[in-house]
């Protein structure tokens, strides 16, 4: 019986292709045109023409161009993520300030306003700004 089915299905739609002459079927849009399929104004062996790029600009003389600066970066202030490096040379207390001056900014004030998306993603230097219940879970397991 499937085979009956799939047959007629086969049989039924190659006498549908083959009643169409070669001029009939017509592939149109975009998508043919850039495949090189497509039955476009003269879109095969079409070749994409490109303006010419304009040349680089060098400066007339090398001579001329200011000193490299050879001052130091500048310092980060709160708003900075902090380098591991500097990190490590700072207190617990000032990086725990930090993190609280951060956390009030970036997140406090955000759930106070209802922007919950803004307050998610405050990271200050000692982690995310969220509570979370890993910190309140003690090493033996117990809740604090």
């Amino acid at each position: 019986m499937l085979r009956t089915g799939l047959l007629s299905l086969i049989v039924s739609g190659t006498l549908a292709l083959g009643a169409c002459a070669p001029g009939d079927v017509e592939l149109n849009g975009k998508l043919f045109d850039m495949a090189g399929i497509g039955s476009g104004s003269g879109s095969r062996g079409k070749t994409q023409q490109l303006a010419e790029r304009s040349p680089l600009v060098v400066p007339p003389s090398l001579e001329r161009l200011p000193a490299p600066e050879t001052g130091s970066t500048a310092q980060a202030d709160g708003s900075f993520p902090i380098d591991p490096e500097q990190r490590g040379a700072m207190s617990k207390g000032e990086l725990e300030r930090r993190q609280a001056e951060y956390c009030k900014v970036n997140y406090h004030q955000p759930i106070a306003l209802g922007d919950q998306a803004r307050a998610a993603s405050a990271v200050g230097p000692l982690g995310p700004c969220a509570p979370s219940v890993l910190k309140s879970v003690g090493s033996s397991g117990t809740m604090r």
